[in-house]
């Protein structure tokens, strides 16, 4: 499995603060860019954060580019599932 680089923060179960936190902490590490990714049912949740951050935290940030695709998932019985994910870039 590949490392996650610095600048990303994946929106999985955890509550939005926790995601918020974790953007605000990017913010005070003066980072230029931020890449916010979700799949599936957290993609409104990613949605969500982003939104929040951009009119709070992360209010010098705009949105640089969003990509939507899908992702091919082997299941542990051999059965190919598909599921949509976003990638959120946010840039100073």
């Amino acid at each position: 499995m590949s490392e996650i680089p610095d600048n990303v923060v994946i929106v999985g179960k955890k509550p939005i603060q926790s995601y918020l936190l974790a953007i605000a902490n990017h913010v005070a590490n003066g980072m230029n860019e931020i890449i916010v990714k979700a799949m599936g049912r957290n993609i409104s949740k990613a949605v969500d954060v982003v939104n929040r951050s951009l009119r709070g935290i992360a209010n010098s940030y705009k949105i640089s580019d969003v990509n939507i695709d899908t992702a091919e998932l082997e299941l542990e019985d051999g059965k190919k599932k598909y599921v949509s994910t976003i990638e959120i870039k946010l840039k100073k």
